[in-house]
């Protein structure tokens, strides 16, 4: 089954809510889910679950590289 775009939406703010209540993160996070942020967090996160994977994310200043990546990474110990 294929989940729609508002369910990895409502997923994604599901996460977002526990990396913020989480006492060991420093900064909160106050992100703006949209299709390609989305996208994106699905991929890192699946790079960084792999074994003996590496991924670039390359972007102008600004653009979500760390924010997705931090995400990401709560996400992946979390599973």
């Amino acid at each position: 089954m294929i989940p729609t775009v508002e369910r990895i939406k409502n997923k994604c703010n599901e996460w977002q809510d526990k990396f913020n209540t989480d006492p060991k993160q420093k900064k909160k996070f106050d992100l703006v889910f949209f299709t390609y942020f989305m996208e994106h967090l699905m991929h890192v996160t699946r790079i960084i679950n792999m074994k003996r994977s590496n991924g670039l994310l390359v972007g102008v200043g600004g653009s979500g590289k760390q924010s997705v990546t931090k995400l990401a990474a709560y996400i992946g110990r979390h599973l």
